[in-house]
Protein backbone atom coordinates (compact mmCIF):
# COMPACT_ATOMS: atom_id res chain seq x y z
CA UNK A 1 0.00 0.00 0.00
CA UNK A 2 1.26 3.31 -1.11
CA UNK A 3 0.09 6.65 0.17
CA UNK A 4 1.51 9.54 -1.35
CA UNK A 5 2.48 12.15 1.08
CA UNK A 6 0.71 15.67 0.59
CA UNK A 7 0.08 18.52 2.11
CA UNK A 8 -3.71 20.08 2.19
CA UNK A 9 -2.55 23.62 1.51
CA UNK A 10 -6.05 26.02 0.65
CA UNK A 11 -6.64 27.48 -2.90
CA UNK A 12 -6.26 31.48 -3.36
CA UNK A 13 -8.43 33.28 -1.70
CA UNK A 14 -11.34 34.87 -3.78
CA UNK A 15 -10.51 38.25 -5.62
CA UNK A 16 -11.41 41.24 -3.02
CA UNK A 17 -13.81 42.87 -5.49
CA UNK A 18 -16.37 39.99 -5.08
CA UNK A 19 -19.38 40.40 -3.11
CA UNK A 20 -21.26 37.61 -1.09
CA UNK A 21 -23.39 37.39 2.08
CA UNK A 22 -22.39 33.99 2.38
CA UNK A 23 -18.29 33.21 3.69
CA UNK A 24 -16.47 32.24 0.42
CA UNK A 25 -15.88 28.74 0.32
CA UNK A 26 -12.58 26.83 1.56
CA UNK A 27 -11.17 25.20 -1.53
CA UNK A 28 -8.26 22.49 -1.49
CA UNK A 29 -5.64 21.86 -3.90
CA UNK A 30 -5.71 17.59 -4.59
CA UNK A 31 -3.95 15.52 -1.40
CA UNK A 32 -4.74 13.97 1.44
CA UNK A 33 -6.34 14.20 4.28
CA UNK A 34 -3.93 15.98 7.21
CA UNK A 35 -4.11 11.98 8.20
CA UNK A 36 -0.52 11.74 6.52
CA UNK A 37 1.50 11.71 10.07
CA UNK A 38 -1.13 9.06 11.60
CA UNK A 39 -1.63 6.90 8.65
CA UNK A 40 2.04 4.77 8.32
CA UNK A 41 1.57 3.55 12.19
CA UNK A 42 -2.57 2.57 11.30
CA UNK A 43 -1.48 0.84 8.02
CA UNK A 44 1.80 -0.71 9.87
CA UNK A 45 -0.61 -2.08 12.47
CA UNK A 46 -3.13 -3.31 9.49
CA UNK A 47 -0.63 -5.00 7.88
CA UNK A 48 1.13 -6.63 10.84
CA UNK A 49 -2.61 -7.80 11.50
CA UNK A 50 -2.96 -9.01 8.36
CA UNK A 51 0.55 -11.04 8.32
CA UNK A 52 -0.56 -12.86 11.30
CA UNK A 53 -3.47 -13.53 9.65
CA UNK A 54 -1.83 -15.15 6.97
CA UNK A 55 1.01 -16.73 9.12
CA UNK A 56 -1.35 -18.39 11.58
CA UNK A 57 -4.65 -19.15 10.03
CA UNK A 58 -3.64 -22.61 8.25
CA UNK A 59 -2.66 -24.06 11.54
CA UNK A 60 -5.35 -22.23 13.97
CA UNK A 61 -8.28 -23.17 11.85
CA UNK A 62 -7.24 -26.34 10.76
CA UNK A 63 -6.27 -25.35 7.28
CA UNK A 64 -9.57 -22.75 7.08
CA UNK A 65 -9.17 -19.45 5.24
CA UNK A 66 -11.38 -17.11 7.86
CA UNK A 67 -13.82 -17.19 4.73
CA UNK A 68 -14.53 -20.90 4.77
CA UNK A 69 -14.65 -20.98 8.39
CA UNK A 70 -16.90 -18.24 8.66
CA UNK A 71 -19.28 -20.09 6.16
CA UNK A 72 -18.62 -23.44 6.86
CA UNK A 73 -18.59 -23.36 11.50
CA UNK A 74 -19.00 -19.54 12.41
CA UNK A 75 -22.66 -19.88 14.71
CA UNK A 76 -23.25 -23.57 12.86
CA UNK A 77 -21.40 -26.13 14.85
CA UNK A 78 -18.26 -26.87 16.99
CA UNK A 79 -14.82 -27.36 15.23
CA UNK A 80 -11.93 -29.27 17.20
CA UNK A 81 -8.42 -28.07 15.43
CA UNK A 82 -5.57 -30.40 17.41
CA UNK A 83 -2.48 -28.52 17.92
CA UNK A 84 -4.11 -25.55 16.70
CA UNK A 85 -1.20 -23.64 17.70
CA UNK A 86 2.09 -25.39 17.24
CA UNK A 87 4.15 -25.22 20.47
CA UNK A 88 1.66 -23.28 22.66
CA UNK A 89 2.60 -22.76 26.16
CA UNK A 90 0.54 -20.97 28.76
CA UNK A 91 1.19 -17.50 28.93
CA UNK A 92 0.67 -17.61 32.58
CA UNK A 93 0.71 -21.11 35.71
CA UNK A 94 -1.68 -21.27 38.15
CA UNK A 95 0.56 -19.27 40.52
CA UNK A 96 -0.11 -16.24 38.47
CA UNK A 97 -3.55 -16.91 37.68
CA UNK A 98 -3.90 -16.63 41.65
CA UNK A 99 -2.18 -13.75 41.78
CA UNK A 100 -4.28 -11.81 39.44
CA UNK A 101 -7.66 -13.23 40.94
CA UNK A 102 -6.63 -11.44 44.15
CA UNK A 103 -6.47 -8.10 42.62
CA UNK A 104 -9.18 -5.39 43.00
CA UNK A 105 -9.20 -4.44 39.43
CA UNK A 106 -9.57 -8.07 38.16
CA UNK A 107 -12.97 -9.74 36.91
CA UNK A 108 -11.84 -13.57 38.66
CA UNK A 109 -14.28 -16.30 39.75
CA UNK A 110 -14.15 -19.56 41.71
CA UNK A 111 -16.60 -22.41 40.81
CA UNK A 112 -16.62 -25.27 43.14
CA UNK A 113 -18.54 -28.36 43.46
CA UNK A 114 -19.45 -30.56 45.91
CA UNK A 115 -21.92 -33.93 45.57
CA UNK A 116 -24.51 -32.45 43.17
CA UNK A 117 -24.59 -29.06 44.28
CA UNK A 118 -22.53 -25.99 42.54
CA UNK A 119 -21.57 -22.95 43.80
CA UNK A 120 -19.60 -19.70 42.20
CA UNK A 121 -18.15 -16.58 44.27
CA UNK A 122 -16.42 -13.79 42.85
CA UNK A 123 -13.47 -12.30 43.52
CA UNK A 124 -11.01 -10.36 44.80
CA UNK A 125 -10.17 -13.56 46.78
CA UNK A 126 -7.52 -13.77 48.99
CA UNK A 127 -4.36 -15.76 48.04
CA UNK A 128 -4.28 -18.19 51.49
CA UNK A 129 -8.08 -18.81 50.41
CA UNK A 130 -7.31 -20.18 46.72
CA UNK A 131 -4.33 -21.62 48.09
CA UNK A 132 -5.83 -23.95 50.32
CA UNK A 133 -8.38 -25.25 47.86
CA UNK A 134 -9.12 -29.25 47.97
CA UNK A 135 -7.36 -31.41 45.22
CA UNK A 136 -10.16 -31.31 42.73
CA UNK A 137 -14.06 -29.91 42.39
CA UNK A 138 -13.08 -26.40 41.53
CA UNK A 139 -12.01 -23.92 38.74
CA UNK A 140 -10.48 -20.90 39.43
CA UNK A 141 -11.64 -18.16 35.71
CA UNK A 142 -10.13 -15.04 35.42
CA UNK A 143 -11.32 -12.53 32.55
CA UNK A 144 -9.65 -9.42 30.80
CA UNK A 145 -5.98 -11.19 31.12
CA UNK A 146 -4.65 -9.69 27.94
CA UNK A 147 -4.90 -6.37 29.93
CA UNK A 148 -1.96 -7.06 32.22
CA UNK A 149 -0.19 -9.50 30.25
CA UNK A 150 1.48 -8.84 27.12
CA UNK A 151 1.89 -12.23 26.05
CA UNK A 152 -1.94 -12.95 26.54
CA UNK A 153 -2.57 -9.90 24.24
CA UNK A 154 -0.73 -11.33 21.59
CA UNK A 155 -2.52 -14.48 22.08
CA UNK A 156 -5.67 -12.51 21.57
CA UNK A 157 -4.45 -10.74 18.62
CA UNK A 158 -3.82 -14.37 16.29
CA UNK A 159 -7.86 -14.16 16.86
CA UNK A 160 -8.08 -10.59 15.16
CA UNK A 161 -9.78 -12.03 11.91
CA UNK A 162 -13.00 -11.88 14.01
CA UNK A 163 -14.43 -8.45 13.89
CA UNK A 164 -13.52 -6.26 16.43
CA UNK A 165 -16.82 -5.75 18.05
CA UNK A 166 -17.49 -9.50 18.29
CA UNK A 167 -13.74 -9.76 20.54
CA UNK A 168 -14.62 -9.20 24.24
CA UNK A 169 -11.71 -10.87 26.31
CA UNK A 170 -9.33 -13.58 27.06
CA UNK A 171 -9.97 -15.53 29.95
CA UNK A 172 -7.53 -18.05 31.44
CA UNK A 173 -8.73 -20.63 33.92
CA UNK A 174 -7.43 -23.92 35.72
CA UNK A 175 -8.90 -26.79 36.88
CA UNK A 176 -7.79 -29.70 38.58
CA UNK A 177 -8.60 -33.20 37.17
CA UNK A 178 -12.07 -34.06 37.36
CA UNK A 179 -13.24 -30.54 37.94
CA UNK A 180 -15.34 -28.17 35.65
CA UNK A 181 -18.29 -24.94 35.77
CA UNK A 182 -21.21 -27.39 35.82
CA UNK A 183 -24.15 -26.70 33.33
CA UNK A 184 -24.62 -23.49 31.83
CA UNK A 185 -25.60 -20.88 28.85
CA UNK A 186 -23.28 -18.93 27.28
CA UNK A 187 -24.19 -16.09 25.35
CA UNK A 188 -21.65 -16.03 23.23
CA UNK A 189 -18.90 -17.97 20.68
CA UNK A 190 -15.70 -19.10 22.31
CA UNK A 191 -12.30 -20.36 20.82
CA UNK A 192 -11.05 -22.48 23.61
CA UNK A 193 -7.28 -23.11 24.10
CA UNK A 194 -6.35 -26.24 26.51
CA UNK A 195 -2.91 -25.68 27.46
Amino acid sequence: IVIPRARLTPAAPPESGAHSSRPAPRHFSAGIHPWNQVMPAILSRICSKLYRIQLMTPSLLGGLTPDRFFCRHWQKTPLLIRGAIPGFADPLDLNDLIALACRDDCMSRLVTHRGSGWRVNHGPFRRQQLERLPSRGWTLLVQGVEKFLPAARQLLDLFCFIPHARLDDLMMSFAPPGSGVGPHFDSYDVFLLQG
